[in-house]
């Protein structure tokens, strides 16, 4: 991960990718703000993360598409793996019925845990060491986060197209379950949901880039280059075979 966050808190961030929309080879996602469809979307994806990560060194979760969801994904959009807690490159085989897909390009989830002081994050106008990551304190480091961090969208292409493009969203809180036996490069998340008292479980909200990619029956690739975002070379490539709409 490559920020300038400082060492106290930057383990509670979770880094995620982005989501295109494109209808052609270049589009804009929706507008900043509350978006309901999207946030869902959202929210799922990053449920999944959690609970189909096993292994500090697993470079996407879920490691395979279509884990955790139907052919024809949620709501109509296939929801595509995303980025784990460590870089690296990974390839994807996808066969699906939806009409379009959620990519991966950026972002946070930012989640509970009972550490503070140590584990804090440091909030415009508050005196050090800056305020917990506690459930209620959530929305104020999704609404924060992006700017603090300086956070830019992946470059990312759709079938060797233009780059995509999207807008930055935040969503509102939402559970997630954690693996028992899961020690993600040694984030202690099943140890944080012991002592907070609720053993599997834990708060967080996403703080990033999302879209959704409309596409067409047939194959498809969409290539993302998270290097700048990990600071090592990270390159995602999904194969995607649209087998036609329902």
């Amino acid at each position: 991960m490559k920020t300038n966050l400082p060492p106290t808190w930057i383990t509670t961030l979770t880094l995620l990718a982005v989501l295109f929309v494109a209808n052609a080879p270049t589009a804009t996602a929706a507008e900043r703000g509350h978006q309901p469809d999207l946030e869902k979307l959202a929210i799922k994806q990053s449920q999944l993360l959690y609970e189909f990560h096993r292994d500090p060194l697993q470079v996407a979760s879920p490691r395979h598409c279509g884990q955790g969801q139907p052919i024809d994904g949620v709501d109509g959009v296939f929801i595509l793996p995303t980025l784990s807690f460590v870089g690296g490159n990974k390839a994807f085989k996808c066969t699906t019925n939806a009409k379009a897909v959620l990519v991966d390009l950026g972002g946070y989830t930012v989640i509970e845990d009972p550490r503070f002081p140590d584990s804090a994050y440091p909030l415009a106008g508050v005196d050090e060491p800056g305020i917990a990551f506690s459930k209620e304190n959530l929305q104020s480091i999704c609404a924060d986060v992006i700017s603090l961090t300086q956070l830019g969208v992946a470059p990312a292409h759709l079938d060797g197209g233009a780059a995509l493009t999207t807008n930055p969203i935040t969503t509102r809180n939402f559970g997630v379950r954690i693996n028992r036996l899961a020690d993600p490069a040694g984030q202690p998340f099943y140890a944080d949901s012991v002592a907070l008292g609720h053993p599997g479980r834990l708060t967080s909200c996403y703080a990033g880039y999302k879209a959704i990619v409309q596409l067409s029956p047939g194959h498809h690739v969409i290539d993302v280059n998270l290097s700048g975002l990990t600071g090592t070379p990270t390159s995602f490539v999904y194969n995607i075979y649209v087998r036609g709409h329902r």
